[in-house]
């Protein structure tokens, strides 16, 4: 066994057990364009679609826009926009506005890299004027394997504001890898496990699949005459 699958082996020891709780199986996809600017900035086009109910029944559509810079070589900052058109739990469609602001670190060690991202999110409903600012720390690990597929792992807290303070809605596992299918084409697959922590036991099991399509743009100065 080579050393460098041994912390999956750990992740997969550690996902929780849905054999009490209610289950549905999802599937998430994304096509996304990145541009990366001529001073390392990244800006990214991203149009989510989601399907639930044992990935029969369309859960939502969601267009992003982000945009991520580098004020190190190890660590991140970024900021997004999504537009939520999501079917509520009435099974009418209902739209809704989200807004995040994350960072990003990572360490390598050897074949491995170390991340951490925090992420806060608020989501703005105008159907009922709600609010809701959700907490997100992941912990995540990739595998340098010399080849086109980068291992994957990783483990993510939600959690909500309230009254009470910050109280822990849901957890989330991955497992998978990214595949660069060529310099600019991107593929990410994953599969996702989900538990919430507010009492229900609802659990999602998840398959995602994400592409990317990267572009760098140019750094050609016009000449003077």
């Amino acid at each position: 066994m080579k050393f460098w699958t041994l912390p999956f082996f750990g992740l997969l020891a550690a996902l929780p057990n849905p054999a009490h709780a209610a289950e549905d199986n999802q599937l998430w996809t994304s096509a996304g364009l990145r541009i990366t600017t001529a001073s390392d900035i990244k800006v990214d086009l991203i149009q989510h679609l989601r399907w639930d109910q044992n990935a029969s029944e369309f859960l939502s559509a969601m267009p992003e826009f982000r945009i991520k810079f580098s004020p190190h070589e190890q660590s991140s900052l970024g900021i997004g926009y999504r537009l939520l058109h999501k079917r509520s739990g009435s099974g009418d469609f209902e739209n809704a506005h989200r807004i995040q602001l994350q960072g990003e670190v990572e360490h390598e060690l050897g074949r491995l890299t170390l991340g951490y991202r925090v992420k806060g999110q608020t989501r703005f409903k105008p159907k009922n004027q709600s609010f809701k600012t959700t907490l997100r720390n992941r912990l995540g690990v990739t595998v340098d394997t010399d080849s086109m597929l980068t291992p994957l792992a990783t483990v993510e807290s939600f959690s909500d504001t309230t009254s009470q303070g910050l109280e822990h809605s849901s957890i989330r596992s991955a497992l998978g890898g990214a595949i660069r299918l060529s310099k600019q084409h991107r593929l990410k697959l994953r599969y996702l496990h989900e538990t919430s922590l507010d009492g229900s036991g609802d659990t999602d099991r998840i398959l995602a699949v994400d592409y990317q399509f990267r572009q760098k743009a140019s750094s050609d100065k016009p000449s003077s005459h």
